[in-house]
């Protein structure tokens, strides 16, 4: 859901780049600065392809996701860049007791965590469990694509097309 995009500003200095703990998945990975540019999704096989054996140096124009890592290529020396991702819904335990999913739909919590409990119970309610947890996900979606696109979509500041910001969703 929209409240998962995150964005995040790294400097890269080597071919592979940390990605955040709570990565999911990237939405968009630009270099910023002097010369910005959004970098193109490859896979690791293309970036070894276009790499030809060598360790060609320069500003990056491709990446993929290798592990836990974003691979660049070309491999940089010093550039900052700002990446877009969906993070994930933060866990619940004794020490974190809430995540914007809890605060923003608890039903959807209650009605996810009954319809899995009904596996296990014999209760004549699992039937209706199991469909208010499927509307309360529906309606969550709904919800996101509702507002995706919007005023009030989340945009992320960047260098790129000469200072303007840049509308991620």
């Amino acid at each position: 859901t929209r409240s998962m995009l995150h964005r995040a500003t790294s400097t890269a200095t080597e071919e592979y780049l940390s990605l955040p703990t709570d990565f999911l998945e990237m939405r968009a990975l630009c270099i910023t600065g002097s010369d910005p540019r959004e970098l193109q999704p490859a896979t690791d096989d293309r970036i070894r392809d276009l790499n030809d054996g060598g360790s060609v140096v320069g500003t990056p124009l491709y990446f993929a996701i290798s592990g836990t890592n974003a691979r660049l290529f070309p491999v940089p020396t010093n550039v900052t860049v700002e990446m877009a991702y969906y993070r994930r819904i933060p866990a619940l335990s004794d020490s974190n007791t809430s995540n914007w999913l809890l605060s923003s739909r608890p039903q959807t919590y209650l009605w996810l965590a009954l319809s899995f409990a009904a596996d296990f119970l014999v209760d004549p309610r699992a039937d209706r469990w199991r469909a208010l947890a499927e509307k309360a996900v529906s309606d969550l979606r709904t919800s996101d694509a509702r507002g995706d696109g919007g005023e009030n979509s989340p945009t992320l500041s960047s260098d790129l097309v000469g200072g303007n910001r840049r509308n991620w969703s």
